[in-house]
């Protein structure tokens, strides 16, 4: 495992946190399950990455490069690992962190989509729905916070 990243043990399965993210205030475990191949390191090093960059576009054809395998081979191995595709994994990532930007802070909801690695506001909004149950905070519209609320 990496030395920059956090490992618990519990239930004979590897819970990760980025240290960088642990910083911020924020936490995302992850859970791999335990193997004693060589693909572990691949995968642990693939979610390393997604938690540092996950606020940027992150294709599986660049995680699989990263690794050095297929697209196909990596995500095969990150579901049989995680339970999650690269991608549901990479939108839960986005979510939490949003979720905790829109609890501490009252940025427009276009900011924080943004932010996250949204692409657009309509995809966050889907996304955050599809994963927490209900809409996002509205927080403050992006003209009040240019006009400071008035």
């Amino acid at each position: 495992m990496c030395k920059r990243y956090s490992t618990n043990v519990k239930n004979g399965a590897v819970f990760c946190a980025c240290a960088d993210l642990n910083s911020l205030g924020y936490r995302y475990p992850v859970q791999v399950l335990q193997y004693a191949r060589p693909q572990d390191a691949l995968i642990t090093e693939a979610i390393a990455y997604m938690e540092k960059h996950f606020q940027e576009p992150i294709t599986v054809q660049e995680l699989a490069g990263i690794v050095g395998l297929s697209p196909y081979y990596f995500s095969r191995l990150f579901r049989k690992y995680t339970n999650f595709s690269p991608h549901a994994y990479l939108i839960d990532l986005r979510i939490t962190f949003a979720r905790d930007l829109l609890a501490s802070s009252q940025h427009p909801i276009e900011q924080v989509a943004e932010r996250c690695g949204f692409n657009s506001i309509q995809h966050f909004i889907r996304c955050f729905r599809q994963h927490i149950g209900c809409s996002p905070p509205p927080g403050i519209s992006e003209a009040d916070s240019r006009t400071g609320g008035i």
